[in-house]
């Protein structure tokens, strides 16, 4: 056997020893340890109990007392009305002397006419005779008011009518300068309306170029005629005015 094989084996039990007693001084140190906490610790929790309490139970609670009733209100005060003044009665004055003066005796008032209570009876009745009714008087309705004069259409004159009487020569038209160089003609148609003074009322352009109208109108208005007159009384008539534009 070798010798160094020995010397570690005596070796290892020398260690095994140190540990088994460094372990039982540990123990016996952890067990002072723990001895002494809790040697300590009971005066402690001693005295931080608290002293037991005597603890009543509380008794029923007393009833609370009625509360006293409110005083009524005194009744309101009733004021009489005022009693109605009645009419005033005049002290009697108690005359001192007596008058010898013998009071004037008066005749009766007649009654109703003659006295005779009979006058006014309806004979086989028993009441007086009835008093007549008087009806109101109603005013005559006024006149109705007079017809109005419905105003008559101007007349068309026909052939077989009289023809109006013209007052001067017809007036001739204007050649319009912008329809000339522009190259219009032609005919325009004018209705006049002749009131019954004799004068042209109204024109109206019925045919024809429109650049020629106005001038064709102008120069109906200054027709003349004398007042046309039917049945003797004068009337508005229609009459056409014609107005023929030419170039040269």
């Amino acid at each position: 056997m070798d010798f160094s094989t020995w010397t570690n084996r005596g070796a290892d039990a020398l260690r095994i020893r140190r540990l088994i007693a460094g372990g039982a001084v540990g123990a016996s140190l952890l067990g002072a340890g723990f001895a002494f906490i809790a040697l300590t610790s009971n005066p402690v929790s001693a005295a931080t109990e608290e002293e037991p309490v005597a603890v009543e139970l509380a008794k029923e609670p007393e009833p609370e007392p009625e509360p006293e009733p409110e005083p009524e209100p005194p009744p309101p005060e009733v004021k009489e009305a005022p009693k109605p003044a009645g009419p005033r009665v005049p002290k009697l004055e108690v005359p001192t002397e007596i008058s010898k003066e013998k009071p004037e005796e008066k005749e009766p008032a007649p009654q109703g006419g003659d006295g005779d209570p009979l006058k006014d009876a309806v004979p086989g009745g028993g009441g007086t005779a009835e008093k007549a009714v008087v009806e109101p008087t109603v005013a005559p309705a006024p006149p109705p008011p007079p017809p109005k004069l419905e105003k008559k259409k101007p007349v068309r004159i026909t052939e077989d009518m009289p023809k109006p009487v013209e007052l001067g020569p017809i007036p001739k038209h204007d050649y319009p300068s912008s329809a000339r160089s522009a190259g219009i003609e032609g005919s325009v148609a004018v209705r006049i309306v002749v009131g019954t003074d004799g004068l042209v009322k109204s024109t109206k352009v019925l045919k024809g170029p429109p650049e020629l109208g106005p001038s064709c109108e102008a120069a109906a208005r200054q027709r003349r005629f004398q007042p046309y007159r039917v049945d003797g009384v004068a009337t508005e008539f229609i009459k056409l005015h014609i107005c023929r534009f030419r170039l040269e």
